[in-house]
């Protein structure tokens, strides 16, 4: 079995933390967003075929460099191509039933019981539906007692809903959809696709637990916030990595995550949901809440920060507050007078 992770987007809402690497890149409880989900499909499936645009150097080099189990195949597009277009892209590649993630997505779904359900009902796919309180800005579905898709809209008005379940992102399909995709061109799966080919039975797996488009800065914290808690659910701690030296009057609380080679300085206050990079360092007397600082970031002494996300290798100069919401990408240098011109 073959698993397609659509990893094309630019992740725009994400910069500048993006600006100089895909999204599939940024970490999540430091590890890469892209592989949280190939843990999700380890033992299942045989080969994880990336459809990818832009950062396809820095995906190869990744890979190149990390074993994660499972065989890796990078099939670029020359232009995005939109979900359907990249799945159909990949055609030649795809030899029997495979599943499809958006590359942005975080899930609790139990991809054995997904895929059980899709066996079982003998369609020619299967999608998995999350359900929301707003489903204004998502793609909504309609099923049947059996399961049974019968509708789809996308982003509809108010007036116009007629589901609370979404569509998930994550999806179980048959091969002969490929044939019922068009070539050549930018295609929307869920516009033009699975609405044209209800009479072939696509059925709709509904799931409990978590589900995070991560594609907003707001969004990415949250999803470190909620994985965090979970891992938290049979440990008081997660212990630091190997080589971290943090100071004896530093004040940790139980929930944040510190990567290797870290310093935590004297009389720094790491408070809930602080996530530390690989050899990043914090001067004394800090004061840091609900962030992420990336790896061999660098803050002087008495920084405040909360709600910030700082990307790899910046340099922050002491007694600075970091307002709530900044961004930073790669090697920042980030000074009084950046802090003027930053628009938040």
């Amino acid at each position: 079995m073959q698993a397609l992770i659509l990893v094309g987007g630019f992740a725009t809402r994400l910069r500048p933390f993006t600006e100089n690497r895909p999204k599939a890149l940024i970490p999540i409880l430091n590890k890469p967003m892209i592989v949280h989900l190939i843990d999700k499909v380890s033992g299942i499936v045989d080969e994880v075929i990336l459809a990818v645009n832009y950062g396809k150097e820095q995906l190869q080099e990744y890979f190149d460099n990390h074993d994660v189990g499972v065989q890796i195949t990078l099939h670029p597009e020359a232009e995005p191509l939109g979900t359907g277009g990249a799945i159909k892209n990949a055609e030649k590649l795809i030899n029997d039933t495979f599943i499809v993630f958006n590359g942005d997505v975080i899930t609790s779904l139990d991809m054995h019981k997904f895929i059980a359900f899709h066996n079982k009902n003998k369609g020619l796919g299967c999608l998995a539906l999350w359900e929301v309180e707003d489903p204004s800005r998502f793609g909504i579905i309609a099923i049947d007692d059996n399961q049974r898709i019968t509708r789809f809209l996308e982003k509809p008005k108010p007036e116009e809903i007629f589901s609370h379940l979404i569509n998930a992102g994550t999806y179980c399909l048959e091969p002969e959809i490929l044939d019922l995709i068009p070539s050549g061109r930018k295609v929307s799966i869920e516009r033009e696709v699975f609405p044209n080919v209800l009479d072939k039975r696509l059925y709709g797996f509904e799931f409990t637990g978590y589900w995070f488009d991560a594609g907003t800065p707001e969004i990415y914290l949250e999803v470190h916030r909620q994985l965090l808690d979970i891992m938290l659910d049979e440990k008081t701690r997660i212990e630091p990595g190997e080589g971290t030296e943090i100071a004896a009057n530093a004040e940790l609380d139980s929930r944040v995550m510190i990567g290797k080679n870290c310093k935590i300085g004297a009389e720094t206050v790491l408070g809930s949901y602080v996530f530390l990079g690989d050899n990043v360092t914090l001067g004394p007397r800090c004061k840091i809440t609900n962030s992420v600082i990336d790896t061999g970031t660098s803050l002087g002494a008495e920084i405040t920060g909360e709600n910030i996300i700082l990307g790899r290798r910046n340099k922050v100069e002491s007694n600075l507050y970091l307002p709530e919401g900044l961004i930073t990408g790669d090697e920042y240098e980030v000074d009084k007078q950046f802090l003027k011109n930053v628009k938040i």
